[in-house]
This record gives C-alpha cells, sequence and structure tokens, in this order.
C-alpha cells in the first residue's frame, strides 16, 4: 500500500533525493507530498511533479531558511544578517530578547 509521506523536508531540498523521492511516488510507494517552497531545490522539485503529473501540496515554511516575499529579503527584524529566518529557537529568543517587530510578524502571519 502507497505511504503517506510528507516529504516537506526532502521535496526541495536535495536534489538526488529529490529524485529518489519522485521515482517512489511515481511507483506509488509514496502518496501523498508537499513542497517546501523556500528549499533551495524547489524550482527543480516542482519542474519534476508537473513532467510527472505529481500533485502537490504548499508546505509555507515561516520559521526556516530564506524568506520569498521581497519585501521580507529587505532588512527585517524577522530575518539575520546573512538574509535567512532565525528558525525556531532563534526567533524564541529574539522574541525574549524584545528584537523583533510585532508590526512585522504580523504582516507575516495575516
Amino acid at each position: 500500500s502507497a505511504v503517506d509521506y510528507s516529504i516537506k523536508n526532502a521535496l526541495g531540498i536535495q536534489l538526488k533525493l529529490l529524485r529518489n523521492v519522485t521515482a517512489k511516488i511515481v511507483d506509488g510507494g509514496i502518496s501523498n507530498v508537499s513542497l517546501l517552497v523556500n528549499a533551495s531545490a524547489a524550482e527543480e522539485a516542482a519542474g519534476l511533479a508537473g513532467r510527472h503529473k505529481i500533485p502537490i501540496g504548499l508546505h509555507a515554511n515561516l520559521s526556516e531558511g530564506t524568506p520569498v516575499c521581497q519585501n521580507l529579503q529587505q532588512i527585517s527584524t524577522l530575518i539575520n544578517p546573512q538574509g535567512f529566518f532565525h528558525g525556531k529557537m532563534g526567533f524564541r529568543q529574539a522574541l525574549e530578547r524584545g528584537q523583533l517587530s510585532m508590526i512585522q510578524v504580523h504582516m507575516k502571519n495575516p
């Protein structure tokens, strides 16, 4: 039977793993997938899904990696100096230190 498998941490992160997961989907071993939209190989993952007619869900990532929103790619309290989100623990620490703009937090989470 097909295994329900959320590949939010696989589809769109590593190309080799992405291709292996795609083969499993085509073979029927994986039945449900989601695409981590800000992952490094998201474009490749979307292309593979389109070529193989694989239905995908979109996984919105609001704490890890880089933002896809151009407004957040600018100076923002939600990202570090390298342009990445703070991460789950980093957000908690920045919140405790009063380093997050709550206006930006509300804009990020409508």
